[in-house]
């Protein structure tokens, strides 16, 4: 299960964002920000197969998410301005945190959540051709998280 694979990229990017910090926090700080690693449960096979499932759902997800990026890339309407043109596209992190969340009941259906962030993306340039090669920007940062139940015997959205 991919957990916390976000963290590091979060809080490198908060370190990196503030120029004034980056120079005096070192690398051991850094990590000591991260909370512990949870202590390990006894799972039963239920529950391993709950969660093996959940993995395999959370990497197929994801690879919607690939394949959605690379068609809305493929899609983008160029818009003339002032210096040529400009494009943008929805993207999405590789990085991502998938978790069971704990159930209330052990008759309970079992809920789990994914984290990521998507992107908007901007391309610009002289022309479309031109635009279109050159390095999608950053124009937005959001966190979407999804709910996922399990029922009769797989993962639903």
């Amino acid at each position: 299960m991919q957990r916390f694979r976000w963290l590091p990229a979060v809080l490198s990017a908060l370190v990196l964002a503030s120029s004034a910090l980056a120079d005096d926090i070192s690398a051991d700080e850094v990590a000591a920000v991260a909370p512990p690693p949870a202590a390990a449960k006894p799972v039963d096979a239920k529950t391993q197969k709950v969660l093996q499932d959940l993995d395999a759902f959370c990497k197929k997800w994801m690879g919607f998410l690939v394949i959605r990026e690379r068609d809305n890339r493929r899609a983008i309407e160029w818009t003339p301005g002032p210096t040529g043109v400009a494009g943008k596209f929805v993207g999405y992190s590789p990085d991502y945190d998938c978790q069971l969340r704990d159930a209330p009941k052990p008759d309970a259906v079992p809920v789990a959540t994914i984290t990521y962030r998507e992107f908007i993306y901007q391309q610009e340039g002289d022309s479309k051709d031109v635009a279109a090669e050159t390095a999608p920007r950053v124009m937005e940062v959001t966190e979407v998280t999804e709910i996922f139940r399990y029922s009769q015997g797989k993962w639903v959205y």
